[in-house]
């Protein structure tokens, strides 16, 4: 749909009146008023363009986050098996240790998880009080719902599994 351009006039002389035959209700905008909202649009476009930039590199930094967060979690779920295993040292270690220690001879659930980052609900699969015993979970970097329903996986998610 065509929307009406504003009548752009030449700034009127002092003393002129407008037009007798031009529309009052139609907006009056100088020629130099023009060329200043022009400049602006344009300015705008051109800020818009940069904002996007940014905000693309700030989508790709937070998913480079979500995969330095998810190889942390699977460290600490890789220490917590040495840990229960007898092996891996340290005060981080023993305090782990300690934690393994009391819930021996309680079943302990392992749960693989995509690679998607979301509050969990109590009674979801992804919320440790969901179960009345321990839970260990593991992010499979790059694993996504759909090779997670279809069982088609990259070379590289495959290597993760291991």
């Amino acid at each position: 749909q065509m929307v009406p351009s504003p009548r752009v006039q030449q700034t009127p002389l002092a003393g002129n009146a407008p037009d007798a035959s031009s529309n009052p209700q139609e907006p009056m905008v100088t020629l130099k008023d023009y060329h200043l909202l022009h400049q602006m649009h344009r300015d705008l476009i051109t800020k818009m363009a940069e904002l996007q930039g940014r905000h693309t590199e700030l989508l790709c930094n937070h998913q480079q986050l979500i995969v330095a967060h998810a190889d942390v979690l699977n460290m600490a779920s890789e220490l917590q098996i040495q840990v229960a295993n007898g092996g891996a040292g340290g005060l981080a270690a023993a305090a782990i240790g300690d934690q393994a220690s009391q819930k021996k001879g309680h079943p302990t659930l392992g749960v693989i998880r995509v690679d998607y980052n979301y509050p969990p609900a109590e009674g979801d699969v992804d919320c440790p009080g969901s179960f009345g015993f321990e839970v260990t979970y593991r992010v499979i970097p790059g694993l996504t719902f759909e090779m997670a329903q279809t069982g088609k996986f990259t070379e590289e998610v495959e290597r993760r599994f291991a």
